[in-house]
């Protein structure tokens, strides 16, 4: 008993100390921002909603330390090492396994990265285990109170994501695994708890119905509120992929769980015979969670699909925990707690990664897309790099409230499109039509600016209006002009007063990013070219090379340096031959 506190107390300081090095001090990765933005501000986030995060996150946006992003932030953090508590507790029939379970999840590259920034699935993970150790304890000890607690955690759970539903047939099984009669009084208590911590949705349309600030999809009547949290809108990304994409997936996973783990994740192997041979429950129960977590992760048509693989690393934590186990039990002696140093493999290389967590990359580009973009304004992209940023800036720092944003992808679900018809003259259409319908409708009275993610589809949709349009790159936009009112001395003085305005912390052309998170830093070298190509068709060059040589001193993609020594060799080529 005091060698488990023991342990569990070093655990969990060595997690919080490390997630506190590695945590951001603004805006993160993905939907960061605007999670932040929806708790500071208790409104509505995009579906499910998040309700459950939204609450809590909220009470630790009022900490009285650092800025609100921080905050936030320090909630996932405390989720993260909440997390590897209860990883430690379920895994504690062997202190050895207990303690590598619980260090190669907590330093795994995704997991770790989660910890860092504002975002749902570090709770997820937390209620997850919550809802395993809860039930473990229930099969350990036939107490009923623990399956009352259970309902409760599955009720949150669900409330906090409806994916949670894909943990129900490990837990049904450990339910049911060791029952040799049923009573019905008793085994209805989870479901009716299961209920009541569901009501937890309830915030959604109650606080929906007061009007806050950041209202996605307003539930506030039956309907809205069912395609709500039933992340209706989204469900075109599932099981949409062609099977070439699934099958490419598939065969690219071992790599994952190597950059995920680095390669000692081998010990997995005979992990997983040994836990059939002497934790049969636990077996079965993982070998669920991983079966239908991995089916939904594999099939859901988004780039970052890795991050829905976390309860699928989770099960091969515990695998690889008892993986040592076994090796360590064909050591007799007490070397075998050398065993634990294979562990400062996964932990130096995912800090040496995770490091560049604490910047401020995406505060950076939201600050520089907010100054690109003028008051008032329609601003539509297809990404979360510039959108999350600039909703976190205008509902925490209340910095232009006035633009309007529009994500493109989104426009095609009619719950969303109905929400932001609601701020801006559009009407419905397919694909590139949507962004000539926008400019067709709003140009006469609103500046339209375009994210550079766009630049194909704003081209596409408006070259064929006659050529009245051109696309001026500004900042880190492109701002929608008529042909006739390019105005030289305009465009450059407004390019050079930007660009003199941006923030550029911590970026280094030497030191190429390390995680997705860092290749927010890409932005600025693409938005460079954009500039120095529109400038070279226009007869700049001073200005043209000026603005490619800048943009060769930011990391870039391999494909955007190219392009800009392309623009550079188009230029050499203008001066030497004018028309």
């Amino acid at each position: 008993m005091v060698k488990a506190k023991i342990g569990t107390a070093v655990i969990l300081t060595l997690c919080t100390v490390c997630y506190l090095i590695t945590l951001n001090p603004s805006v993160g990765p993905g939907d960061s921002g605007e999670m932040i933005a929806v708790a500071y501000k208790l409104g509505i986030a995009h579906p499910p909603g998040y309700p459950l995060f939204t609450v809590l996150g909220r009470l630790f946006s009022l900490l009285p330390l650092g800025s609100v992003a921080q905050r936030v932030n320090l909630f996932s953090l405390f989720s993260a090492v909440a997390a590897i508590g209860l990883l430690f507790s379920y895994m504690d029939r062997n202190w050895l396994s207990a303690v590598v379970t619980s260090l190669i999840m907590a330093f795994s590259a995704t997991f770790w990265a989660e910890s860092s920034s504002a975002e749902v699935y570090t709770l997820d993970i937390f209620l997850l285990l919550a809802s395993l150790w809860s039930l473990d304890r229930y099969l350990r000890f036939q107490d009923n109170r623990f399956l009352i607690l259970f309902g409760l955690l599955f009720g949150l759970g669900l409330g906090h994501r409806p994916t949670f539903i894909l943990y129900l047939p490990a837990f049904i099984y450990m339910i049911f695994i060791t029952k040799k009669r049923f009573h019905l009084r008793i085994d209805l208590q989870p479901v009716l708890f299961s209920a009541i911590a569901l009501s937890i949705l309830l915030y959604l349309p109650i606080r929906a119905s007061t009007q806050p600030p950041l209202n996605w999809g307003n539930p506030d009547n039956l309907n809205r509120f069912l395609s709500h949290v039933t992340a209706v809108q989204y469900q075109g990304f599932l099981f949409t992929l062609p099977p070439p994409v699934v099958f490419k997936r598939i065969i690219l996973f071992p790599r994952l769980l190597i950059r995920e783990f680095t390669p000692i994740i081998i010990i997995v192997i005979p992990g997983i015979f040994y836990t059939i041979k002497k934790y049969r429950t636990i077996f079965i129960t993982t070998v669920l969670i991983l079966i239908t977590n991995l089916i939904y992760a594999i099939n859901y048509d988004i780039p970052d699909y890795d991050i829905y693989l976390l309860p699928v690393f989770l099960v091969l934590a515990i695998w690889f925990g008892m993986g040592v186990e076994y090796l360590s039990s064909l050591i007799r002696s007490k070397t075998k707690y050398i065993l634990l140093t294979v562990l400062l493999i996964p932990f130096l290389v995912n800090l040496n990664r995770n490091i560049e967590l604490r910047n401020h990359y995406s505060y950076d580009c939201g600050h520089n897309t907010i100054e690109s973009i003028p008051k008032d304004a329609i601003f539509a992209t297809s990404s979360t790099v510039f959108a999350n940023g600039v909703i976190y800036l205008q509902q925490v720092e209340d910095r232009k409230p006035e633009i309007d944003i529009l994500l493109y992808d989104m426009l095609r679900s009619p719950v969303y499109f109905e929400m932001v018809s609601k701020k801006v003259n559009i009407q419905k259409e397919e694909g590139i039509n949507t962004i000539r319908a926008v400019v067709a409708n709003n140009y006469q009275t609103r500046t339209i600016c375009l994210g550079i993610d766009m630049m194909k589809e704003a081209y596409l949709a408006l070259k064929g209006e006659q050529n009245d349009y051109t696309l001026v790159p500004t900042g880190l936009v492109l701002r929608v002009e008529r042909q006739e009112l390019v105005d030289k001395e305009k465009i450059i003085a407004l390019n050079d007063s930007l660009w003199r305005l941006f923030r550029f912390r911590a970026i280094s052309k030497t030191e190429p990013p390390r995680t997705r998170y860092g290749q927010v830093q890409f932005v600025y070298g693409a938005a460079l070219n954009n500039i120095g190509s529109f400038y070279i068709n226009q007869g700049w060059f001073d200005e043209a090379e000026r603005f490619l040589k800048l943009g060769l001193d930011f990391p870039n993609r391999p494909d955007v340096e190219r392009a800009i020594w392309g623009n550079l060799w188009v230029l050499s080529n203008r001066r030497s031959n004018p028309r």
